[in-house]
Order: structure tokens, then C-alpha cells, then sequence
């Protein structure tokens, strides 16, 4: 499989994720107000904290969305959550250059940053993680 090693690493991976592979907590990247957001305001950057629920090694991290409608008779959600039944938007797996060895309760920080392109259908990534003596900083385009 090492003829797809780079590709892997510069592509965000859309699949199912077995709720069973995910060893950390979640964190809330963006808030998205869907009645008000313009294409301009998508771009984003931020910071986020994850702690590590078993000993064991991450080599990705795994992205997905929710939208909540409130504004109808009853509030509804559709999330795309490896917790939540199966829907066909998958989750976004972002692989790892370099794995992280995680004790239980260890904690997993860094900062993930998109950018649209302008006039594509795509869009790039700027992702660190930080653990430990280990710093990852990899950057991904999403077509």
C-alpha cells in the first residue's frame, strides 16, 4: 500500500467510521448559523483539546458535521456522527503522518484550519496535533 501512502496523507478520506475506533472524546470545531453564513465566512481556523479515553495509538483524526433545525413545530437533527445511525455523508478522516502513543487520559491538542478555494469545489486543510514530544503539522485539500 505505499504507492498510496502520499496520496492518503494529502486527501481527507470520506468513509464510515466504526464508533468502536474512536478513543478520545469529541470537541465542537465550528459553529455554522446556516440562515446567515455567505461562502466568504466559511474559511475558518481553531484550536481544539481531545482526551484520550484508552491507551492506545491514533493515526487519524475523524471530522463530521450536524445540522440542527429548530425554527419548525419540532427540533430536528441530522448528524453525520460515527455515533448516529449511518447516513451517506460519512465522516472526513484526516490520517496522520506520524502515529500518537496514547496513555488513558492523555490529552491531544492542536488547531485545524480550512480555506476554500475560490471558484472550485474545493477546499484546503491546515491541521497540527500536538502530544506529548510529538508535533504533527499536515496540510490537506479536500476535492
Amino acid at each position: 500500500m505505499s504507492c498510496i501512502k502520499e496520496w492518503v496523507l494529502t486527501e481527507p478520506i470520506m468513509d464510515i467510521v466504526d464508533p468502536s475506533v474512536v478513543i478520545t472524546d469529541t470537541f465542537k470545531l465550528r459553529d455554522f448559523g446556516l440562515e446567515r453564513i455567505t461562502m466568504d465566512k466559511l474559511d475558518f481556523s481553531c484550536a481544539y483539546e481531545l482526551t484520550a479515553m484508552e491507551s492506545i495509538n491514533a493515526h487519524a483524526l475523524v471530522t463530521w458535521f450536524e445540522l440542527e433545525f429548530n425554527y419548525g413545530p419540532t427540533d430536528n437533527v441530522l448528524s453525520s456522527s460515527p455515533f448516529m445511525p449511518k447516513t451517506r455523508w460519512k465522516q472526513t478522516i484526516f490520517y496522520l503522518k506520524q502515529r500518537l502513543e496514547l496513555k488513558e487520559g492523555d490529552h491531544i491538542h492542536g488547531s485545524m484550519a480550512m480555506k476554500r478555494v475560490k471558484y472550485d469545489k474545493c477546499a484546503n486543510f491546515k491541521l497540527s496535533v500536538h502530544h506529548g514530544e510529538t508535533s504533527v503539522l499536515q496540510y490537506f485539500t479536500l476535492n
